[in-house]
């Protein structure tokens, strides 16, 4: 910045070296402080950049992750509703499997007149206390007792499903379906109680 040599520099007095200096100092002086200035500049904006790049990939990441929070969210709504429709089938099949098993074990009801045959008329009392009856073979099972209802409530759109049947006189809870309504007991007539299970 500056630079003094030869004879000027062996007759220039203090007061102009000084003025030399003090100039050059203050050219350099300039210079250096536009340099950090720009130095400076340049750092804020790499800082800004950084500031932003920063505030970008935080933006960027959390709505991936709302993203993700609602495609998770979907999913398990998905998969909810397929459980309950998957369920409601299942019901749905098991009650139309056990209505189609009634229908295929229920046989017509047997002619009053016919004497060839042992018969039982039952007389079944709902929980309702609405009374049924009907005429079946001494040979049916219980379980043939069991079909009707269910049919019967299907049929009257009664909500029963869980049901348990007793005889009246003798007194006793009819839980063996393979037993016949003879073996029973239950001919030429009687009457059963019918008990909801679920109420």
């Amino acid at each position: 910045m500056f630079r003094m040599e030869g004879p000027a520099l062996q007759t220039i007095n203090a007061n102009s070296l000084h003025t030399h200096l003090s100039n050059a100092l203050l050219k350099y002086q300039g210079i250096l402080s536009e340099a950090a200035m720009r130095r400076m500049q340049r750092q804020d904006e790499v800082r800004l950049r950084d500031e932003q790049d920063r505030e970008y990939r935080e933006t960027l990441e959390e709505d991936q992750r709302r993203e993700r929070e609602k495609l998770e969210q979907k999913r398990l709504q998905e998969e909810e509703e397929r459980k309950i429709r998957q369920e409601m089938e299942n019901v749905q099949h098991e009650k139309e499997s056990r209505l189609q098993n009634a229908r295929d074990m229920l046989e017509e009801e047997p002619d009053s007149s016919d004497k060839s045959i042992v018969q039982a008329r039952i007389r079944l009392m709902l929980p309702s206390g609405k009374r049924v009856e009907r005429s079946f073979r001494g040979n049916d099972t219980i379980n043939v007792v069991r079909a009707f209802l269910i049919l019967h409530f299907d049929e009257s759109r009664t909500r029963i499903e869980n049901f348990q049947l007793s005889s009246n006189y003798p007194k006793k809870a009819l839980v063996d379906g393979d037993k016949t309504l003879e073996s029973e007991g239950l001919c030429p007539q009687a009457v059963i109680m019918v008990q909801d299970l679920d109420s």
